[in-house]
């Protein structure tokens, strides 16, 4: 923020509201001295609204000369943060896991049907004397329901992360 600050230094505020991380975000906004609640709450509820994360959203205002009102002010600066998203780029990026399949080499046409028909990423495939094994990836999102089809196929030994 003192970044805008140096940038702007005739600005009246500068009201953020950022969110940090997917399972347990860390959040925080602040109003910068506007009325409570009437501009960091409005500029995080864009973001909760779009499902946004790892991502903070600043707004620099100079005061104009009219009185927004507390109204006002919340609408102003939803809709800055709303245009800002609007405007921006958003980075789709999902979670992935790493695991390993331990199988038998006879098994080897049944895994891997398994793993394509799910998306997975086959990163290697090795075989040896103990059988077969693929290191491969996928989305969090799916790994449980990957094991699982892969536990009721009965085809591995081992699945580790």
């Amino acid at each position: 923020m003192q970044q805008l600050r140096d940038d702007h230094p005739k600005a009246v505020h500068v009201c953020f509201a950022w969110r940090i991380g997917t399972d347990v975000p860390l959040e925080r906004y602040s109003d910068d001295g506007e009325p409570g609640n009437s501009a960091g709450k409005p500029i995080f509820g864009q973001i909760v609204k779009y499902e946004l994360s790892n991502v903070l959203i600043a707004v620099v205002r100079y005061y104009g000369g009219v009185n927004l009102g507390v109204g006002g002010l919340i609408t102003a600066y939803k809709t800055a943060a709303e245009q800002a998203i609007s405007n921006g780029e958003i980075i789709n990026k999902h979670r992935e896991v790493q695991f390993k399949i331990y199988f038998e080499a006879a098994d080897t046409g049944d895994v891997m049907a398994i793993l394509n028909r799910n998306n997975a990423v086959i990163s290697e495939h090795s075989m040896d004397e103990k059988g077969s094994f693929v290191s491969c990836s996928t989305l969090l999102s799916k790994f449980e329901n990957l094991k699982d089809l892969l536990n009721q196929s009965g085809k591995f030994k081992t699945v580790k992360q």
